[in-house]
């Protein structure tokens, strides 16, 4: 008689069937490939993993989503290379719809070359800084420099030293 507490005896295996078990190998069960579930490829999981992930950020960054002539108009935006074309795409963008939100659509707005534009936009910035990741601050960090670097608006260049100095 034994207690609840005491294990079971185990099954004895004869000095063959160890030798068979050890021959047989790798032969495990898999924990679970890609082929298994609901994805059918790598590629799949993380196409799946990746709106995921930018759902659950929109979700706690507590920005709104933008409708679709508003995504169109910063995509176009970023699109452009030319610093010119690009301040007045962004001056009729800021006219439209003021300042955009989400990080990737404000850091866009550090091309412009207006110190007016600039410091609201390295405020705002400022203020979400705290949830970004550590590559983000670090490319802002970046940005700031630049903007330190060539800046002729000392206000401007005050609020980025100072921004900096907290990094």
């Amino acid at each position: 008689m034994h207690s609840d507490y005491e294990k079971p005896e185990r099954e004895k295996l004869s000095w063959s069937e160890i030798d068979k078990r050890k021959e047989k190998g790798g032969q495990r069960k898999s924990r679970g490939s890609y082929n298994d579930g609901p994805y059918q490829s790598k590629e799949e999981k993380a196409r799946v993993e990746t709106k995921y992930k930018q759902k659950l950020e929109e979700m706690f960054s507590g920005v709104k989503k933008l409708p679709k002539e508003q995504k169109d108009q910063l995509s176009k935006l970023r699109d452009l290379s030319d610093r010119d074309a690009f301040g007045e795409g962004a001056d009729r963008y800021l006219a439209a719809h003021g300042y955009p939100e989400a990080w990737e659509d404000l850091t866009d707005f550090l091309r412009h070359r207006s110190p007016v534009v600039l410091a609201e936009v390295v405020e705002r910035l400022e203020k979400i800084l705290a949830y970004q990741s550590d590559t983000r601050k670090g490319m802002f960090k970046k940005d700031l420099e630049l903007i330190e670097m060539t800046t002729r608006d000392k206000d401007l260049r005050k609020k980025v030293v100072g921004i900096l100095q907290k990094l």
